[in-house]
């Protein structure tokens, strides 16, 4: 009777361990992600962006407003670009090498307008901060985006075996 109970606890154990270690289902962080910003107004973003810069750096009043006026600038420009790539995705429109290079050299050529942009506004040492800043969410995303890739080739790589039994 003894073995019988500890084999129904033990039973009960791993099973409740399995239910909770499953994992959500394909593209549910993804999703949660997209829809987390997308009812964000542009005003919001530009207010929450430089609200963080001012907390890191100590920016003056003066600071502030003109970093706000040109993170609100990006923020239309993003979401206006977020719109139109996803009305291209939704009709499932093929990007050309040409196209992608075009997107790649505009992004890269507003990104170092913006740098420009907010060198004139900060001093040399808040820019040398604000530098580092971006370097380190560079990095978490690279990082975010090398788990992303390796949990989806790691997904493929069972799949595919799964298909060999």
């Amino acid at each position: 009777m003894k073995k019988l109970i500890m084999m129904m606890v033990l039973a009960a154990g791993i099973v409740g361990t399995a239910v909770a270690q499953e994992k959500p289902a394909k593209g549910e962080k993804k999703h949660f992600r997209k829809e987390r910003f997308a009812n964000v107004s542009p005003e919001q973003m530009a207010s929450l962006k430089t609200k963080k810069t001012t907390l890191a750096l100590g920016l003056t009043q003066k600071q502030q407003d003109d970093l706000y006026k040109l993170n609100l600038d990006q923020a239309k420009d993003r979401k206006q670009k977020f719109e139109a790539f996803k009305k291209a995705r939704e009709e499932k429109k093929e990007f050309s090498k040409d196209d992608r290079f075009k997107m790649m050299n505009n992004r890269l050529d507003a990104q170092i307008v913006y740098q420009r942009k907010v060198q004139s506004i900060l001093s040399e040492k808040q820019f040398a901060q604000w530098k580092k800043m971006q370097m380190h969410e560079k990095q978490k995303m690279v990082m975010r985006m090398n788990h992303f890739r390796k949990a989806k080739h790691d997904g493929y790589k069972m799949r595919k075996s799964e298909g060999k039994k």
